[in-house]
């Protein structure tokens, strides 16, 4: 199962494809995505497929991660 996301962050619209391994996102140097934000961690959060279904994580930012405007921890998109 290959799946290609679109992402926004502040207007930026970023589109990345989630396939065999996850994708993590975050300002830091080992993250696939990068953003220049000030309020995304090092290493923000990951997408990932498991079961069939996508699903992000937060990695312990500091901002947490939004989805549709709830604040998660692991949920299925």
């Amino acid at each position: 199962m290959k799946v290609v996301v679109r992402a926004f962050l502040r207007g930026t619209e970023v589109l990345f494809e989630v396939a065999k391994t996850h994708v993590t996102f975050g300002r830091g140097e080992e993250v696939h995505v990068k953003f220049t934000d000030e309020n995304c961690s090092r290493a923000h959060c990951k997408f990932y497929i498991e079961n069939g279904k996508l699903w992000v994580e937060d990695m312990a930012s500091k901002n947490g991660t939004i989805v549709n405007g709830l604040r998660i921890q692991k949920c299925a998109i």
